[in-house]
């Protein structure tokens, strides 16, 4: 209409409403909902690939694509990481010595377990059937016992002026003026707050093979502490059966995961990890956008933590077609 108007009942479905102008006169027109579109994984991860391959820095040595949360089912969001991840796995094992290798979580730890880790597994594997792989779940007592370790680490960087506790949780000060929850609840588990745990994961995706052998190795396990929690929510069960399971299984690592109370053998493993690396190394993640600040938080700890890692991030969205490459 030409002149200003109103819709007189306003309307969420398909069919004919009334118009009316200001005048006073009336129009019957028939509204036709869009159709919702998704942008095409395809072409998300070609453009993906096309940004990465502009990329400088140090080899990538591990790639997290197709993030999951156990309570839900596979969906666009994972099935477009994973293409995106494919696409940037090929591209980097064509031009390194080694390809990266492939790291993928599973958060099971603020969740109701509905996903089997084996579906989840099998799904990747059809995007990267030939990626080393190393299925990694939140609750991990082997991340956990790094986040000890880093927060010793914080203490010796002579750090702990920037510590606050407010509301029963510690933060850490940040020069850009914001807080890191470092943990939840500190009278009580100290539960890892969400940067610090990406902080510490990044260590562990440095290299998973010698953390693994070292539990492995000092607690005499079957598998790697990882298969055996895969396995533990993979058995028939609700979630308070399989969670009971994993929580008793996880007892035996006690000793290793109290941040008040670091672990002096995983203390020097994760220095000799970092000592390794030498001047930096590089991780990728491949997440949605809405993750696109919690990353950036990452980058400013790993500089407060002096780590030498580069983390880039592929960030995209199923929806609207947005890529772009953070680094």
């Amino acid at each position: 209409v030409a002149e200003p108007s109103t819709v007189a009942e306003p309307s969420t479905v398909a069919g004919p409403i009334t118009v009316t102008g200001v005048a006073g006169g009336t129009r019957t027109v028939t509204l036709t909902p869009a159709v919702p579109t998704r942008a095409d994984p395809a072409d998300l991860a070609a453009r993906a690939a096309a940004l990465l391959a502009d990329y400088a820095g140090p080899d990538v040595l591990s790639l997290e694509c197709g993030h999951i949360h156990l309570d839900r089912d596979l969906d666009v969001d994972q099935d477009t990481g994973v293409r995106i991840g494919a696409a940037a796995y090929r591209l980097l094992a064509a031009r390194q010595p080694r390809p990266p290798a492939l790291t993928p979580m599973m958060d099971d730890d603020h969740v109701l377990i509905k996903l089997r880790p084996a579906d989840y597994a099998t799904f990747l594997d059809r995007h990267l059937p030939t990626a080393s792989s190393h299925l990694i779940v939140e609750s991990s007592p082997i991340v956990r016992s790094i986040v000890a370790a880093l927060y010793a680490r914080l203490t010796a960087l002579g750090q702990e002026q920037r510590l606050r506790e407010r509301g029963g949780n510690l933060f850490l000060q940040m020069d850009q003026g914001w807080y890191c929850e470092l943990f939840e609840d500190v009278a009580g588990p100290m539960a890892t707050g969400c940067i610090f745990f990406e902080t510490a994961l990044l260590i562990y995706r440095t290299a998973p093979q010698r953390f693994d052998g070292y539990f492995t190795s000092r607690y005499g396990l079957d598998e790697p502490l990882h298969e055996t929690a895969c396995t533990i929510l993979d058995q028939d069960g609700d979630h308070d059966t399989r969670s009971a399971r994993l929580l008793r299984y996880y007892r035996r690592f006690s000793d290793v995961t109290d941040p008040r109370r670091p672990d002096a053998g995983v203390v020097a493993l994760v220095a000799d990890v970092l000592d390794a690396v030498g001047e930096c190394a590089s991780h990728l993640n491949v997440l949605e956008d809405y993750y696109e600040v919690q990353q950036r938080k990452v980058r400013a700890l790993l500089k407060v933590l002096d780590l030498p890692f580069q983390l880039v991030t592929l960030h995209f969205n199923a929806a609207t077609a947005r890529v772009v490459l953070d680094a």
